[in-house]
C-alpha cells in the first residue's frame, strides 16, 4: 500500500473516531427522565438513611395516637371526666386528623414534602408538650385535636420516601414502613409500664403534675426529635422538578450520588433532565387552591381507587381504634380511690363482728375487685386480627406476602399466651 492510500486511511480512521467521540457526548449530555436519573446515581445507604428517618415518623406518630388509650385512666380522676367526656378525648385527635386530611397533602404539593413533615410533626410535639402541664379539661382537649391535626400529614412520608427510589425498591420500602408503626405500637406500653405507675405528685396551687404528665412528655420527644432529623435532609426530587427547579434538582441528586457512591460531583452521571410537561404554580389564593386540587382529585381517572381505598381505610381504622379506645375499661376509673376500697375491705375481712349478711356482701364487693374487667375484657389477639387485616391488605397489592404471614403467625401465639395469663388478683 503506498502513502497516499495509508494516508487516506488514516483520514477516514480519524473522521471516524470523531463522529463517535461527539455522538457519544451527544448521548451523554442529552437530557434524561427523573426515573432514569435516581437509577443512574444507584441505591445505597442514603436510601436506607431516608427509610429510618421516615419510619421514626411512623413511630412517633403511632405513639402519640395510640397514647391516648393510656392517658385517659389515669387523668380521668384529675379532669373529673365523666364516660362522655372521656370518649371526646378518645376522638379529639381523630377529629383533628380528619381535618388536617383535607390540608397536608395540598400543603406538600405546593410547598414541599419535607417542608410539610417538619411542620406537622413540630406541630405535633409542641401541642403534646403543652398538654401535658394543662390543668383545664378544654385545654386538653383542644391539644390533643391539634396534635391529631399535626400527625394527620405523617402520610406524606410515604410519596416522600418513594420520590427518592426508583422502581425496583420503591414497593419493598414502602411494605417495610408498616413495621416501624408496629414498633411504636409495642414500645408505647412498655414506656406507660415504667412511668404511669409512679406515685410521686408535685402541686403548687392549682398547677399538679403527675406520672401520666410525665408520660405525656415522653410520647412528644420522637416528634421533636424526628423534626430534627427530617431537617438533615434534602427536599423531593420529583416536588423541585415539577416546580420547574431544575438546578435544585440536579443538587439535589447530587447528594445522594455522593452518600451512596462517596465519590466527588465529577463522576456525577446526569448532566440535565427533562422537564414535565406541566409546571406546577403555587396558587396564589390557598383555600381556593385546595379547593382545585380536591377537585381535580376527585375528577380524575383515580376517582374509583380513591373511593374503593377510603371505604377500605375506614373500615379497617374503625376497627382498630375502636378497640384501642375500649382499652381504657379494663382500668378500674380512680386507682387512688380504688386502693383505699381495698384496703377498707381488707381490715373488715378480719373482723369477726360483722354479721353474715355484710360478710356475703363483703366477699360479693370482693370478688368485683378481682376481676374489675370481667365480661369486657379485650383480648389482644382482637387487636392482632384488626392489624393483620390490614397488613394483608397491603401485602396483597405489594407482594413479598410469605414472610409477613410467618411474622403474623408468631405474634398471634405470643398474643394468645398473653390472653391465656390468669390476672394479678387483689388478696383479702
Amino acid at each position: 500500500m503506498d502513502a497516499v492510500a495509508r494516508t487516506g486511511l488514516l483520514v477516514q480512521l480519524r473522521n471516524y473516531l470523531d463522529d463517535v467521540v461527539t455522538t457519544t457526548t451527544f448521548l451523554t449530555a442529552q437530557s434524561v427522565r427523573l426515573d432514569k436519573a435516581i437509577e443512574m446515581i444507584g441505591f445505597g445507604k442514603f436510601h436506607y438513611y431516608m427509610l429510618f428517618i421516615c419510619g421514626t415518623v411512623y413511630i412517633a406518630v403511632s405513639i402519640s395516637l395510640t397514647s391516648v388509650s393510656f392517658i385517659v385512666p389515669s387523668a380521668q380522676c384529675d379532669f373529673q371526666m365523666t364516660s362522655f367526656r372521656k370518649g371526646f378525648l378518645n376522638g379529639a385527635s381523630m377529629i383533628g386528623m380528619c381535618i388536617g386530611s383535607f390540608i397536608w397533602g395540598y400543603i406538600s404539593d405546593s410547598y414541599g414534602r419535607r417542608k410539610a413533615l417538619i411542620f406537622c410533626m413540630l406541630m405535633d410535639g409542641l401541642f403534646n408538650l403543652v398538654s401535658s402541664v394543662s390543668q383545664i379539661y378544654s385545654v386538653f382537649i383542644f391539644c390533643r385535636m391539634m396534635s391529631g391535626f399535626g400527625v394527620s400529614g405523617c402520610t406524606i412520608t410515604y410519596a416522600y420516601l418513594g420520590e427518592f427510589l426508583n422502581a425496583k425498591y420503591r414497593e419493598k420500602f414502602l411494605c417495610w414502613m408498616e413495621i416501624f408503626w408496629t414498633i411504636g405500637v409495642i414500645l408505647l406500653p412498655c414506656i406507660a409500664w415504667i412511668i404511669i405507675p409512679q406515685t410521686f405528685r408535685i402541686e403548687s396551687g392549682f398547677f399538679l403534675f403527675r406520672s401520666w404528665n410525665l408520660f405525656v412528655i415522653i410520647c412528644s420527644l420522637p416528634s421533636i426529635i424526628t423534626t430534627c432529623l427530617l431537617m438533615l435532609l434534602p427536599e423531593s426530587p420529583k416536588y423541585l422538578l415539577v416546580k420547574g427547579k431544575h438546578e435544585e434538582t440536579l443538587d439535589c441528586l447530587r447528594f445522594v450520588h455522593r452518600w451512596n457512591n462517596k465519590k466527588t460531583d465529577q463522576s456525577f452521571p446526569v448532566i440535565s433532565l427533562t422537564l414535565p410537561d406541566r409546571i406546577s404554580e403555587t396558587s396564589k389564593g390557598f383555600f381556593s387552591g385546595m379547593g382545585k386540587s380536591l377537585f381535580e382529585l376527585i375528577t380524575s381517572k383515580y376517582k374509583t381507587v380513591l373511593a374503593i381505598t377510603c371505604i377500605m381505610q375506614f373500615c379497617v381504622t374503625a376497627r382498630v381504634d375502636e378497640q384501642v379506645a375500649m382499652v381504657r375499661d379494663n382500668v378500674p376509673e380512680c386507682p387512688e380511690q380504688d386502693d383505699h376500697v381495698r384496703s377498707v375491705v381488707h381490715v373488715q375481712s378480719r373482723t369477726e363482728r360483722v354479721g353474715r349478711r355484710q360478710v356475703q356482701r363483703r366477699h360479693r364487693r370482693v370478688r368485683v375487685l378481682e376481676h374489675p374487667d370481667r365480661g369486657r375484657r379485650l383480648p389482644a389477639s382482637l387487636f392482632h386480627r384488626a392489624a393483620v387485616r390490614q397488613q394483608t391488605r397491603a401485602q396483597v397489592f405489594l407482594g413479598n406476602v410469605s414472610v409477613w404471614v410467618r411474622l403474623d403467625c408468631c405474634l398471634l401465639v405470643l398474643h394468645l399466651v398473653v390472653d391465656g395469663n390468669p390476672r394479678v388478683r387483689f388478696r383479702v
